[in-house]
């Protein structure tokens, strides 16, 4: 399985990024939909983390971005991750942090919150013009490259499920 992303023929524009978001979103739920509660839960991978270790990472790294271009959050405030871990860039580290916080919680709340995440982010892209996600991600953090926010919303979006996706079909395969 792979996500469908706007490949370089696809015209940069909100309602393509909306229609890519929506049909990688419905994708990724369509597969989980299809895993058990064991499968999700009980086989790890190498370093742990579980199917709904990666989910609740997806979700944070979703919700972080939201959270910066609408709340003005810096990442690692609104991800949950000390600021030692954010500025120190070891992303195992960051990473680490956000599954301690949510490896306790239970797989169904896990679930609803990822939708909620969800939600809200694209309640915020359907009132977004192109030109909004045209805006270099350095209007928002100041310092980092004037690539296209877009990139971002994409690149923590569905596009972190696309790159998630072999690691949980590797765990999956193991029940």
């Amino acid at each position: 399985m792979g996500i469908k992303l706007p490949d370089e023929a696809t015209p940069i524009s909100i309602e393509n990024l909306i229609k890519y978001t929506e049909d990688g979103w419905n994708e990724f739920q369509s597969y989980l939909n299809t895993l058990t509660d064991e499968q999700m839960t009980k086989p790890t991978d190498a370093a742990g983390w579980t199917v709904k270790d990666h989910v609740a990472h997806l979700m944070v790294w979703e919700e972080g971005i939201y959270k910066l271009l609408i709340e003005k959050t810096p990442r690692h405030a609104g991800m949950g991750i000390t600021e030692d871990a954010w500025m120190g860039g070891d992303v195992d580290v960051m990473n680490e942090q956000i599954r301690q916080q949510y490896i306790n919680m239970p797989l169904h709340e896990v679930k609803a919150r990822f939708q909620q995440v969800h939600d809200r982010m694209m309640a915020h892209l359907k009132s977004l013009s192109t030109e909004d996600i045209l805006r270099p991600y350095s209007d928002f953090v100041p310092g980092a490259e004037n690539a296209p926010v877009m990139g971002r919303i994409l690149g923590n979006g569905i596009g972190h499920y696309d790159e998630h996706m072999p690691w949980i079909e590797a765990i999956v395969q193991q029940v």
